[in-house]
């Protein structure tokens, strides 16, 4: 089922079908129920866990997680394990979506990107269910991007405010998701390995969908399950790169200025024992869907195809810039229809007052980037269907666009100062329609070049 509502409505021209055709088709190929019916088996007695075989003996598998993706994570897992091999468990999400629910494992409701009272809530559900597994029992732990925000239990004197108020400041700073969760890990209880911690005794068996660039898979959901090699220094590090020693609230900047002193705990580190008995397998990440996308338009006949990176980052309006200038590059290079894509996760520093999201702020970015250039279009695609404001998955334009801007009277520059790109792709007819996917692997840029 294509989770871009309006694609009939944007497909006015070749590119422009395209582009979209190739998201469909990059959000299809890291759908949940595919990738955990290749990586969760069950044979006899024996459970595969990706590489990973582990006898059961008669007994169950208890699963939780967090993230964006928990819901149709869990009930991919249930399916391939079958209800009758689930003892129970627990995962939390902000979004249940619109597809079935699983039968033994609750499905519990938090918020994103800023943590709320009921996401304080569920987890402390979820740790109590957690704490009465039985011991050498089997958990599957599912991650998936948001759990940051998700799963919320405040460490030490910090509270919920101070996590709310942090979190916002370094939403707006335009830190970069791995700056953020090296934060974040040092003011939770149950984040930066403290979930595997919580579970030694017990065969852990984590499951991830990636959202993280940099390839540091500790930083998916800021690593619950996984050895955590950041420290109260590095988050102090962090505050101090991006002025924010005074947005800050005082008891969350006490809290790190502490740990760095020695006298708090440090989250566990690689080598620690409570790893012993875990595992890591990673169902998909920012290249899965940029290959599937490319994979897609070879086989709609575009013989020229250039990936240009997974790992886009920086400000959304600088990458918007960049990559502008590669569009050029390959449209003088080469003539005929061709395709350039990108994946990443961009950042955006807020000084306005608007609405909008990475990838409403790089298309608008684009629109002058790409004015005049024929046959061209750009999607820019939130592979959650959730570009920040919901119902937005991002948007596309194309080398039509500023014309239709200046037509319209549209003040391009002036909502883009005010950070009100969600308004600006509205009154554009460029805006992205999308439904929650399911999935949360990277954010997609796809261009389409030399389409007449």
């Amino acid at each position: 089922m294509p989770f871009i509502r309006n694609r009939n409505a944007l497909a006015t021209t070749p590119a422009r079908a395209l582009a979209l055709e190739l998201a469909e088709a990059a959000v299809a190929a890291v759908t949940l129920g595919a990738l955990m019916a290749r990586h969760l088996r069950l044979l006899g007695d024996t459970l595969l866990v990706g590489r990973r075989r582990v006898r059961l003996n008669g007994g169950g598998v208890w699963v939780f997680g967090a993230g964006k993706a928990a819901a149709p994570m869990a009930t991919a897992a249930e399916a391939a394990l079958g209800p009758g091999l689930v003892r129970g468990g627990a995962v939390i999400t902000n979004d249940p979506g619109d597809g079935p629910l699983p039968d033994r494992i609750r499905v519990l409701r938090s918020s994103h990107p800023v943590p709320d009272a009921a996401g304080v809530a569920a987890t402390a559900e979820l740790l109590a269910l957690m704490d009465d597994v039985p011991a050498g029992a089997v958990v599957l732990w599912l991650l998936s991007g948001g759990a940051s925000a998700i799963m919320t239990a405040p460490a030490g004197d910090v509270s919920l405010a101070d996590k709310q108020e942090t979190t916002r400041a370094l939403l707006r700073s335009g830190a970069t998701i791995d700056e953020m969760n090296t934060v974040r890990k040092h003011l939770s209880a149950v984040k930066g390995g403290q979930i595997a911690r919580r579970l030694t005794g017990r065969r852990l068996f984590t499951l991830a969908i990636s959202d993280i660039i940099s390839g540091r898979l500790e930083m998916i959901g800021s690593g619950p399950t996984l050895p955590d090699p950041t420290t109260y220094d590095d988050a102090l590090a962090v505050i101090a790169r991006h002025g924010l020693q005074q947005a800050i609230p005082v008891d969350a900047l006490h809290h790190l200025q502490e740990g760095a002193a020695g006298d708090l705990p440090e989250t566990p580190k690689p080598g620690d024992p409570c790893f012993a008995s875990t595992s890591f397998t990673l169902l998909a990440g920012p290249g899965t869907a940029l290959a599937t996308a490319a994979k897609a338009a070879r086989e709609a006949g575009y013989r020229r195809v250039t990936v240009l990176t997974d790992e886009l980052a920086g400000e959304a309006a600088t990458a918007a810039r960049h990559f502008g200038q590669a569009l050029r590059y390959h449209a003088r290079a080469y003539r005929g229809p061709q395709v350039v894509l990108a994946a990443g996760e961009t950042t955006v520093t807020v000084r306005g007052n608007g609405q909008g999201g990475r990838n409403q702020e790089m298309a608008a970015a684009l629109i002058d980037e790409v004015a005049g250039m024929p046959g061209c279009a750009v999607a820019c695609i939130a592979t959650d269907g959730q570009d920040f404001v919901p119902g937005a998955g991002g948007a596309l334009v194309d080398g039509e666009t500023a014309a239709l801007a200046a037509e319209l009277g549209v003040d391009v520059a002036g909502l883009r100062a005010d950070n009100d790109t969600h308004r600006l792709h509205r009154a554009l007819g460029t805006l992205v329609e999308a439904d929650a996917t399911g999935t949360n692997v990277c954010d997609l840029v796809i261009a389409v070049l030399g389409e007449r």
